[in-house]
């Protein structure tokens, strides 16, 4: 008897998302990308092969024997994550590019920069939010400036490609957001006053939408 009344209360709560910034519940949701790469690293021996001998990844490839595009998706994962640091080499642009660590919604952006690259941030917001960011990267960049837009984007009927409409699918479950078409994203741009917006393929379904001040 005790447990059907244990029972019956479970099936009266009511479940809500934690109303949270925290750190750990993003981790949480981040895990699903970083557990598999860091697994594979970790089978790879890559961490301690990188803390004693600092290479590319073609001294990687050298010394585990695993292939040229499965090294290097994994580490630019793995670089992407925080798990490892990248250094440029001379003749490259590591003097002219910089992070700052920065809350878009509630704290002034720094001041000084001809370009604002987003990587996967659209795609978790409301077109009007993209839009409110879209309008302080406008109001921040000097004359000539850029906005980078590093999404996966989806055909004009948003049903393809079947990767980036899957992809999709998941924002809408478990952001505000979705993928946007580049008509989509064109638009918002424009609308905020960016020109001469165009967008060229870079790896696999991403695409750099990129538009000037």
């Amino acid at each position: 008897m005790q447990s059907l009344r244990a029972a019956h209360y479970h099936t009266q709560m009511k479940y809500e998302m934690p109303n949270t910034d925290d750190r750990p519940i993003w981790d949480v949701w981040l895990s699903s990308l970083w557990m598999p790469a860091v697994t594979a690293a970790d089978e790879l021996d890559l961490f301690d092969t990188i803390s004693q001998n600092p290479g590319t990844v073609k001294d990687l490839i050298r010394h585990t024997g695993f292939s040229a595009r499965g090294m290097e998706a994994l580490f630019r994962l793995l670089a992407a994550l925080g798990f490892l640091a990248v250094r440029l080499s001379e003749g490259e642009v590591a003097d002219r590019v910089d992070t700052c660590a920065v809350d878009m919604f509630r704290q002034e952006w720094p001041p000084g920069y001809d370009a604002v690259f987003f990587s996967n941030i659209f795609h978790d917001w409301s077109f009007e939010t993209c839009a409110e960011l879209a309008r302080r990267a406008f109001a921040n960049l000097p004359a000539g400036g850029r906005i980078f837009l590093h999404e996966m984007l989806v055909n004009g009927s948003g049903d393809g490609p079947l990767t980036a409409a899957a992809f999709s699918v998941l924002m809408l479950l478990g952001t505000e957001g979705r993928q946007f078409t580049l008509n989509e994203l064109a638009e918002l741009l424009e609308k905020t006053g960016f020109r001469d917006v165009s967008a060229t393929a870079t790896y696999g379904y991403y695409s750099l939408v990129i538009g000037r001040k």
